[in-house]
């Protein structure tokens, strides 16, 4: 009997576990992860956003490096786990502050990949009905959120003269 009481008391505290409420975890989502950039736009590029009704995307797309465990899960496109990807409309105007959430990352994956560290690629670009046009580039940028998050991040933008 007493060589059941062991596994059986591992089993029903797992099953109370997995079914315990986790309102503070989908609350810590958001913040966890956060960091925070600065969109900046030169005067000749708002001037053309502007005169061609275009607006400012940023796209946060995070996703982890795989372990030897995960290999099999990871995305056959570019071998990393997606974690998820937030879209942002930051104002047409020389400088904004952006406040990056996080809410898109999916935390159940966060155990899938490399020491748990997830990492963003920010990217910024000119769109027109929803669509990507090419009216600017900016210096977008990758890097474990991690880092991003100790310092404001600098994106600069400027008229695409091709």
């Amino acid at each position: 009997m007493r060589a059941f009481a062991l596994p059986l008391f591992a089993v029903l505290s797992l099953g109370l576990v997995q079914c315990s409420p986790q309102s503070g975890e989908e609350e810590a989502k958001p913040t966890d992860f956060r960091s925070t950039v600065e969109v900046k736009l030169t005067p000749a590029t708002v001037a053309k956003l502007g005169e061609k009704g275009e607006k400012v995307v940023l796209k946060a797309f995070y996703f982890g490096i795989v372990t030897q465990e995960t290999v099999s899960l990871a995305d056959p496109n570019d071998g990393t786990i997606h974690l998820g990807t937030d879209m942002y409309d930051p104002k047409v105007k020389d400088g904004q502050t952006v406040h990056l959430t996080a809410k898109a990352i999916d935390r159940a994956k966060l155990g899938q990949i490399s020491q748990g560290k997830p990492i963003v690629r920010l990217e910024t670009y000119a769109a027109k009905d929803g669509k990507r046009v090419e009216t600017m580039l900016c210096n977008d940028t990758q890097d474990y959120v991690e880092v991003l998050q100790k310092q404001v991040y600098t994106i600069r933008c400027d008229l695409n003269q091709q």
